[in-house]
């Protein structure tokens, strides 16, 4: 034919040539190849050659030129040569040509996202051709009336003209218009929720135009298939099809399809966290939607860029660009699929913002909107992000009812990710809806465990991290620090691998809050622990009295917060009598006692009754009672009589259950108040308060060191004889060798220990506030002190103020510490009154302090003042005989944490332990990696070389190969670091490859072309 058109031109038959043309370009239009197409019009149609033909043919090639711009997506142009038609005189024997334009002029604007133009186009093509059932023509009309019908709500409608399509298409016998149908189904199928469904029609269509060699079909179906495959959480087949489509797309010159796989792709990459590669896809996308005039897709790029920006939680960005987006699709039409998609996005950001009204209405339209043209969904979505709305309004009765209603519709059409996000939004709505001491923990981590079951079969590890960091928070609010503080270690991993900053930094945050409530416990605890003590003390020293008794039982009553406490003595054979009781509560001990003998009787004087939370007490608690505990304490020898201490909090906005340290804190009190009561209540004393009183009191070992080497054991030597001198101490080390464990040995043991133990990190706080910090400031002393406040040397006062790294103070600061040293005495910044404190002073430091003094940088006065005792701590390389027992230690501490049971360490774990110098951080540095160890192991297996830090790992492995390495030739040497590197990259990122690539700084292709080199996958 090529040679004909040649011909013809030569022999200057231009109406020949141009039919010719016409004829080359049928050819090219058949194979999609649109660009070649629209060179063979564009040539008919120009000059000489355009004027041979009728107004019949012009009309016809016009229609053709259209339709090769509608596969380029340049839809201006297409809808311009249908326009032409306008222009020419055609008879009423050329309806079909003008039937053909309204089809064409219909799918332009449908993919130009006009749907009411795009439905009167087709419908005047529909009318024209009525009279032709068995027309080709007359069924794409149809196949266009319903594409415009779905996409403006009208779902009956839609589902009908593809009906009628398919039944004419197999009439027909034309396969590609039965693929086509077939796509439209599960297009329709998708819409309306049934996402399998839509899965198998879009299958089916491939499959025939596979077998027909359709390329831009080819490339809309899986396209489709990518979109059907995300929804359904199956991300490395999507990504699959979605690559496939774009190469087609790219070849041929789609540029609006490409755009759509674009945008697809980039919503995969999003929720795998790649957000670099899912900004890149969209913000593209955008810039050619824009200049391409592609409304729809522009409104779907500035949606998705908005979500993009919602998981960065960068949700004043987020709103602004939905926004945006919802201006666009308004503009395609009111009830678009787009408008409830982009209504429902925003609500969620309104929501996060805090602006609850609005976030109701925008949900509100787009349930309504949703539900109107049958997209299940986002009618699910929607229903979701109202139920988080509600909960955050107090209205939970109304939250949980939209829950089941969203879990029911997202179950049946089989959506993974918006189920699980379901889930999640109901354990932070009950996390954050629940009164103090009220949270269900039990259901909230229920429904935290079903999220991050269907996050990690969909492979969703940002989503897995983001569920266990909600988990995390919750207990944290539940009152349960130490399971708060595995789950954020394990979201830490995650988030670790994944990159996310954001993530790692609400992380840390929380950690640091639980931190900070560690400290709080641990001054309670020093209360407590100090209640118990001054009762024995006395107990030592003098004869008790009932009146002594009744006193301890009340300072036992306040340090627990507890609102009655009665302690009665047990003799067998006898009833029980009451020896002292406090009651806060006003209400009497009458209904207590008659609780407390009713139980006796039934469960004898030996068990203990605990019920920590009356809410949950099935009845096994008095009525009103928050938190109940009877707990026997056996003083002596004498096994016939006993003592049982009656504990209770009545609920309340404020109360809350009793933990396991109250418990265990009452129980040392039940002893105490027997031991009291033994001694002037009968003439046997009992022995066993000696006993107890020695497993009360605080020794190095208990306070945490735990050592067998000969240096340190001479140094808790030497704090025994230490604990209860007043001379400054100085403890010396490296970071992370325990210098504050020592510390706190040495008030522990002291007399000190009945103050505050206060610690203050020079590095940790600002030298212009270290001054006010330590000796405390009064209101308006400098711009931010709106208050006057206590200075640590004052909270520390009859304790110990514990200095750590006093090498960094400030030359100001050490003139003001020095006269403290003196004589005790202190000023607060911004205050002419002298004040007085009595606290121990004991510093540490990582810097050689003689070395300061040389260097100007220390004072030399108080250095003397400071270093009246050192204590040098040796580095954990200099006592490998300890290392054995710690990582045995920590791997106990942290397998009870994790709930898990591992056996130990594999012999070349435990060789590369010993071995290595633990320069970074000592002791904390091998905690750390066996924390890591055991967060990374199964249940049941050995912590293995594989789950050690990568440069440790380097470490044992470089000194295995080093007498090899030596044999091998530098480029053998330098292949086989590269191949453990992309082993270990590809490891850390669950073989994602992108990723990979993105951690070892290659490009995608370079990275497939090492594996292929070495033999990788």
């Amino acid at each position: 034919m090529l040679k004909a058109f040649r011909e013809a031109m030569e022999s200057r038959s231009t109406r020949d040539a141009t039919l010719t043309a016409i004829r080359l370009g049928d050819v090219y239009l058949g194979s999609d190849s649109y660009s070649d197409a629209l060179g063979y019009f564009v040539q008919a149609g120009g000059g000489e050659l355009g004027a041979e033909l009728s107004d019949a043919e012009a009309a016809g090639l016009y229609v053709r030129i259209a339709k090769c711009h509608l596969g380029l997506g340049d839809y201006r142009s297409a809808r311009n040569y249908c326009a032409k038609l306008d222009d020419l005189e055609l008879d009423d024997g050329e309806i079909s040509v003008w039937a053909e334009a309204n089809v064409v002029l219909a799918r332009v604007e449908i993919e130009s996202g006009r749907y009411n133009e795009a439905l009167r186009a087709a419908q005047k093509a529909y009318e024209t051709l009525r009279t032709s059932p068995d027309s080709p023509l007359l069924a794409e009309a149809g196949k266009a009336l319903g594409v415009a019908n779905a996409e403006l709500g009208n779902i009956t409608a839609a589902r009908d003209y593809f009906t009628d399509y398919l039944v004419s298409q197999k009439r027909l016998g034309d396969e590609a218009g039965l693929a086509s149908a077939y796509n439209n189904l599960g297009v329709l199928a998708k819409r309306m929720g049934d996402l399998n469904g839509a899965l198998d029609h879009l299958k089916n269509a491939l499959e025939i135009d596979r077998r027909l060699g359709r390329s831009a079909a080819i490339a809309d179906r899986l396209s489709n298939l990518g979109i059907i495959l995300y929804k359904l959480s199956r991300w490395a087949e999507s990504e699959e099809s979605l690559n496939e489509a774009r190469d087609i797309y790219s070849r041929i010159g789609a540029t609006r399809g490409l755009v759509a796989a674009s945008t697809t792709l980039g919503n995969v990459c999003r929720e795998r966290r790649e957000w670099s590669r899912a900004r890149g896809l969209f913000d593209e996308a955008l810039r050619v939607s824009r200049e391409r005039g592609y409304l729809r897709a522009e409104a779907l790029s500035l949606e998705f860029i908005g979500h993009l920006e919602m998981d960065q939680d960068r949700n004043e960005d987020a709103l602004a660009t939905l926004s945006g987006a919802l201006g666009c699709a308004y503009r395609l039409s009111s009830n678009s699929d787009v408008v409830g998609e982009v209504l429902r996005r925003r609500a969620d950001v309104l929501f996060r913002l805090g602006r609850l009204e609005e976030a109701e209405r925008d949900c509100s339209q787009a349930i309504k909107l949703t539900r109107e043209i049958g997209d299940k969904l986002e009618e699910g979505a929607s229903l979701r992000v109202l139920a988080s709305v509600c909960y955050a309004k107090g209205e939970s009765t109304a939250a949980e009812v939209l829950i089941t209603r969203a879990e029911e519709m997202l179950r049946r059409i089989g959506e993974s990710m918006e189920l699980a996000r379901a889930a999640m939004a109901e354990g932070v709505g009950l996390r954050d809806s629940a009164a103090p001491g009220q949270l269900p923990l039990d259901r909230i981590e229920a429904r935290f465990s079903a999220a991050e079951a269907i996050f990690t079969r969909v492979g969703a590890g940002g989503w897995v991290a983001r569920s266990q960091l909600e988990r995390g928070k919750a207990l944290q609010r539940g009152g349960q620090p130490d399971r708060a503080r595995t789950w954020l270690e394990r979201a830490r991993l995650k988030l670790e691998v994944g990159g996310d900053k954001q993530g790692l930094a609400e992380v840390d945050a929380i950690l640091r809050e639980l931190d900070a409530g560690l400290a709080d416990a641990a001054v309670s605890l020093q209360a407590r622990y100090s209640t118990i003590a001054e009762g024995y003390r006395f107990l030592e020293t003098a004869e008790p009295r009932a009146e002594d008794l009744h006193q301890f039982a009340e300072e036992i009553t306040d340090v627990l917060v507890a609102d009655r406490l009665i302690l009665l003595a047990l003799v067998e054979g006898a009833s029980p009598v009451i020896v002292t009781s406090v009651d806060r509560s006003g209400r009497g001990i009458a209904e207590a006692t008659r609780f407390v003998r009713t139980t006796l009787a039934s469960r004898g004087h030996s068990r203990p009754l605990v019920v920590s939370d009356g809410r949950s007490s099935n009845g096994s608690a008095p009525k009103d009672i928050g938190a109940v505990a009877l707990i026997p304490a056996q003083v002596g020898f004498r096994r016939d009589r006993s003592y049982m201490l009656y504990a209770d909090r009545f609920v309340s906005e404020r109360s809350a259950p009793f933990t396991q340290s109250d418990i265990e804190f009452i129980g040392a009190a039940a002893r105490m108040l027997g031991v009291a009561h033994s001694r002037f209540g009968e003439s046997n004393a009992w022995e066993e308060n000696g006993r107890l009183a020695e497993e009360l009191g605080a020794s190095p070992e208990s306070a945490g060191f735990i050592t067998k080497n000969s240096d340190m054991l001479r140094i808790l030597a030497s704090i025994e004889r230490l604990k209860d001198s007043r001379v400054p101490i100085v403890i010396s080390g490296e970071s992370g060798v325990g210098k504050d464990i020592i510390a706190r040995a040495i008030h522990q043991g002291g007399r000190s220990k009945t103050g505050k133990f206060v610690a203050l990190n020079a590095c940790a706080i600002a030298q212009h506030l270290q001054e006010s910090e330590l000796f405390g400031h009064v209101k308006g002393s400098f711009t931010d002190a709106d208050r006057d406040r206590e200075g640590l040397v004052q909270v520390a006062d009859r304790g110990t103020l514990f200095l750590d790294e006093i090498g960094e103070m400030s030359s100001q600061l050490q003139v003001k510490l020095l006269r403290f040293l003196q004589n005790g005495e202190y000023r607060r910044v911004g205050e002419n009154i002298t004040r007085v404190s009595d606290a121990r002073v004991i510093s540490a430091t990582n810097k050689d302090l003689a070395e300061e003094v040389k260097g100007g940088r220390f004072r030399r006065d108080l250095f003397y003042r400071l270093c009246a005792v050192v204590i040098e701590i040796p580095p954990l390389r200099d006592r490998s005989d300890d290392i054995p027992l710690l990582m045995e230690h920590f791997l106990k501490l942290y397998c009870e944490r994790e709930e898990k049971s591992i056996p130990g360490f594999s012999r070349e774990v435990r060789e590369l332990f010993m071995k290595h110098d633990w320069r970074g951080n000592n002791v904390r540095e091998l905690e750390n990696d066996v924390r890591r160890g055991v967060a990374l192991a199964a249940d049941g297996e050995v912590i293995g070389i594989d789950k050690v830090r990568p440069e440790l790992r380097d470490q044992y492995q470089m000194g295995l190969r080093s007498d090899e390495a030596l044999r091998r030739s530098l480029k053998d040497e330098v292949e086989a670091l590269e191949k453990s590197r992309i082993l270990e990259a590809l490891g850390r990122t669950s073989w994602n490859k992108q990723a990979a690539s993105d951690l070892l700084g290659l490009s995608r292709p370079g990275l497939h072309a090492k594996m292929r080199k070495y033999g990788i996958g």
